[in-house]
């Protein structure tokens, strides 16, 4: 069986599908939503971005970069330089990865995301969102918008945000459930969230990064009540390439193997 991209369309299910049984069971709180970086903006607001909050967090990453460079250099000679740089994982090789890890935590902390929320999220995002049908969250992304965005569903301090799966191990080793599944809305940032107050936190940013995380994932596997609790739902996957390896991975550790179309 061919591995399914999400870009494709297609709902990766063992039995046929049915769209009315699929609303029942995203009614019944039977699915979580998996959300990707490239599912977070509006591509029409943000074209340079393409939709994806990565690519925006790194365009304000290199141009924190080069301001926090002052007099000394040219800046828009820099800026040029930086201009075919276009991932992290390049962007490490220009800069120390100290620096670029601390021009991310301060655009973070420097920008006022909810400013422009309304305007810069997906549309087709919120409006899953503001169904209620998906009391846990997971995300890959690292920055703030999806934190936002659960806000404007739930009410501030109507859920609980985790900033790893390590920290969500803690959380539903004692979690009691509901009749819809958990006792209160959950984001789970399992890449490790951006946070201006806990600088020595680990969050993804290289491929470097990821392999930290997802072979600590694996350690941990057996013993995790979280992705035991995963494992009893439904994925509905949005924003997230399956050709990348790196989500193949992570889908592996959330379901047990890459080609199955459950």
């Amino acid at each position: 069986m061919p591995i399914t991209k999400p870009n494709e369309q297609r709902v990766r299910r063992r039995d046929e599908f049915s769209w009315q049984h699929f609303a029942e069971d995203c009614l019944h709180n039977k699915y979580i939503l998996v959300v990707g970086s490239e599912a977070v903006l509006n591509r029409t607001y943000n074209s340079d971005a393409q939709g994806n909050s990565m690519s925006l967090l790194l365009q304000l990453a290199k141009d924190q970069l080069v301001n926090n460079l002052g007099d000394y250099v040219d800046a828009e000679l820099e800026r040029s330089r930086l201009g075919n740089c276009d991932n992290f994982n390049v962007l490490s090789k220009i800069y120390p990865k100290d620096k670029v890890k601390k021009s991310v935590l301060d655009v973070v902390r420097d920008t006022d995301f909810r400013q422009l929320f309304d305007d810069e999220i997906e549309p087709s995002l919120m409006q899953l969102l503001r169904t209620r049908c998906f009391r846990i969250v997971i995300t890959t992304a690292v920055d703030p918008y999806l934190e936002i965005a659960m806000e404007k569903v739930w009410g501030k301090g109507g859920y609980d945000v985790l900033h790893s799966i390590e920290d969500a191990q803690n959380k539903f080793r004692h979690v009691s459930c509901d009749e819809f599944g958990v006792s209160r809305p959950v984001l789970c940032y399992v890449f490790g969230k951006v946070d201006s107050t806990k600088p020595h936190e680990r969050f993804v940013l290289t491929e470097n990064d990821a392999m930290y995380k997802i072979s600590a994932w694996f350690e941990r596997a057996m013993s995790n009540e979280f992705l035991k609790k995963v494992k009893t739902f439904q994925l509905l996957s949005v924003g997230s390439q399956f050709d990348d390896w790196m989500f193949r991975f992570f889908w592996f550790l959330l379901r047990g193997e890459v080609n199955d179309d459950n």
